[in-house]
C-alpha cells in the first residue's frame, strides 16, 4: 500500500475529479431519478459541484484520498439537494408532472459510503475504490444494460416497473441485466486480477 502523503492542488484537482466522474454520474443519476425523473441533466449537477470544488479547494483540510472523496461527495450532495429543492419550488414543482397515483418516494443519499463514521482509514479507501471501480465499470456497459441494472439494483424497482420504464418484456429486461452483470463481473475481475 502506498503511504505517500496525499496532496491536492489546483493543478492536480482536475485529474482527481476526472477519476471520480463515473462515480459522480452514477450517484447523481440514482438520487435524481426518484426525485425528478429524467428532468435534470446529471452533467449540469456535476459541473456545478466541480466548479464549487475549485472555488473551495483552499478549504479542504484532509490528508487522504478518502477524506478528499468525502469532501467532494459532500459538495456534490449539497448541490443535489439544492437542485431538488429548486425543482420542488411551487412554480416548478415536479410533482405536478407525475401521473396520478405514481409513487413519490424520496431518494436516500446513502449510496456507497466509503467514509462512514467509525470505519478504519484502510476500510474507507477499499470501499471508496470499490465504488469507483463499479461506477467506472458501469460506464463501459451498453446504455440499455446500464439502465436496466441501475433501475433494478440501484433504484430497487420491481421487475415489472423496470419493464414499464424501459418499454421491454420481462424476458428482455432479465436478459439485459444478466448480460450486463456478466460484463461487470468480467470487467471488475480483470481490474483486480
Amino acid at each position: 500500500m502506498n503511504h505517500s502523503k496525499f496532496i491536492i492542488d489546483t493543478e492536480s484537482l482536475g485529474q482527481h475529479l476526472a477519476n471520480y466522474r463515473p462515480w459522480c454520474r452514477l450517484h447523481v443519476r440514482k438520487l435524481l431519478y426518484r426525485q425528478l425523473g429524467r428532468r435534470i441533466d446529471e452533467s449540469d449537477v456535476i459541473q456545478s459541484a466541480w466548479m464549487e470544488a475549485f472555488r473551495k479547494l483552499d478549504q479542504f483540510r484532509g490528508e487522504s484520498e478518502a477524506e478528499f472523496f468525502g469532501w467532494l461527495k459532500k459538495i456534490l450532495d449539497n448541490n443535489l439537494k439544492n437542485v431538488i429543492r429548486d425543482n420542488m419550488a411551487d412554480k416548478r414543482d415536479f410533482r405536478k408532472e407525475h401521473e396520478l397515483g405514481a409513487p413519490m418516494e424520496s431518494a436516500s443519499i446513502q449510496w456507497f459510503e466509503p467514509v462512514a463514521p467509525g470505519s478504519s482509514p484502510s476500510n474507507r479507501v477499499i470501499k471508496g475504490e470499490s465504488a469507483l471501480e463499479l461506477a467506472s465499470a458501469m460506464e463501459t456497459l451498453p446504455e440499455n444494460q446500464r439502465v436496466a441494472i441501475e433501475l433494478r439494483h440501484l433504484q430497487r424497482l420491481k421487475l415489472s416497473e423496470v419493464c414499464g420504464e424501459m418499454g421491454k418484456t420481462p424476458d428482455a429486461v432479465m436478459s439485459l441485466i444478466r448480460r450486463g452483470m456478466i460484463k461487470l463481473s468480467e470487467t471488475l475481475g480483470a481490474s483486480t486480477g
